[in-house]
């Protein structure tokens, strides 16, 4: 064996490994394993980080992994840690993200890689650059590396499941599109009366197939063809199915911002409707999330409102935030405006909610450049 196949075989033996440090946000973690394509990573977790541990264990996709317990205050502890790491990896190529964890998790294992003259990164997800520091000298590289909604909401801890898609039904694009120019606060009350008693006892609304009539209104659900049919004015329509009571009184404002303002758009990776996460907090029920856009590792969550907006309403969104973590911006689309004087536009501002008005909806106003939660 020649000097050149035993310096072959050296090389192929030498494993890349990846230090992360957990502490409450995963992202940057998940952004660095992608770009260093370790083949090992070895997390830094304490007692507070164990649920963080856990959920970024969920997006490893098969690569080798190595826990540590540390102590994320004492300097020492962790100096130490990492140099254990150093004695037990020689020969190998190990990489420190050091973007997370506590402060002094940061600086004791960027010192302690420092003095070994070795590989440190801290990753900006924000403006999608990663600062390598090796020894003295220092580096930047831009990046474009993108995290899935899969992988956002595990790293979130979220079990989650998505509604599939429905047919994009002809007689509902009529009817969304009459409703985006013809929609008023009279059409609005009417449908809020049918929602009403449908929610009042949903099984004797199928079996009675309920007439309802108001004005130039009229609704009436036909069990046999299983069809709701609606008269507005001068216009019938008729949609098929049981979510079609449903639709009429508040869907339908969903499919109509999705196909007119998001679908095709070039805004985002990736644009999911109809999430439904499990709340964190334990709670039995699902909490809905009706368009999401994924921007360069930033969820954008929009509710969609076709009537005027409830307080209880925005409570909701903002508990949606703190479940879904710093990453996510919050928006609400209504289609009705609101006074100036309203209480809950001051309100939606504190909560950190960007408020549109279906008319004045564009996506590009989305996109400032300042980041309202870094």
């Amino acid at each position: 064996m020649n000097f050149y196949s035993v310096k072959i075989i050296f090389i192929l033996f030498i494993m890349k490994i990846l230090v992360n440090l957990i502490s409450g946000q995963t992202i940057p973690n998940l952004i660095a394993q992608k770009y260093i394509k370790p083949q090992k990573v070895i997390l830094l977790f304490s007692k507070g980080s164990i649920k963080q541990r856990d959920s970024y264990k969920s997006v490893l996709n098969g690569i080798k992994f190595e826990e540590i317990e540390i102590e994320p205050f004492n300097y020492s502890n962790i100096y130490n840690e990492i140099l254990n790491v150093l004695k037990n990896n020689i020969g190998n190529e190990l990489i420190l993200n050091f973007t997370c964890g506590t402060k002094v998790m940061s600086v004791a294992s960027f010192q302690a890689f420092k003095n070994e003259k070795l590989l440190s990164i801290y990753v900006d997800s924000e403006n999608g650059k990663i600062f390598k520091y090796n020894n003295d000298s220092q580096s930047t590289e831009d990046i474009n590396i993108k995290i899935t909604s899969d992988e956002y909401l595990k790293l979130n801890g979220h079990i989650y499941q998505i509604n599939s898609e429905q047919e994009h039904d002809d007689s509902k694009k009529v009817f969304y599109e009459y409703m985006e120019t013809n929609y008023n606060l009279s059409i609005n009350k009417f449908l809020a009366g049918i929602n009403e008693k449908y929610e009042l006892n949903k099984k004797q609304f199928y079996i009675n197939n309920t007439e309802l009539e108001s004005n130039n209104y009229y609704y009436s659900w036909n069990n046999e063809s299983q069809t709701s049919i609606i008269k507005i004015d001068n216009q019938t329509f008729s949609i098929k199915g049981k979510d079609s009571i449903k639709y009429i009184t508040g869907m339908w404002f969903e499919d109509l911002v999705y196909y007119k303002k998001f679908l095709g758009t070039k805004y985002y990776d990736e644009v999911i409707r109809n999430i439904h996460i499990q709340d964190k907090k334990g709670k039995q029920s699902m909490i809905e999330l009706d368009i999401v856009g994924l921007y360069k590792n930033y969820f954008h969550l929009f509710e969609l409102k076709s009537g005027k907006p409830r307080r209880e309403a925005l409570n909701n969104i903002r508990t949606i935030k703190e479940q879904l973590g710093t990453y996510t911006k919050l928006f609400l689309i209504s289609y009705f405006d609101l006074p100036e004087n309203d209480t809950l536009i001051d309100r939606m501002a504190d909560l950190g909610i960007k408020y549109f008005k279906y008319s004045d909806f564009n996506l590009e106003e989305c996109f400032d450049k300042s980041n309202v939660n870094l």
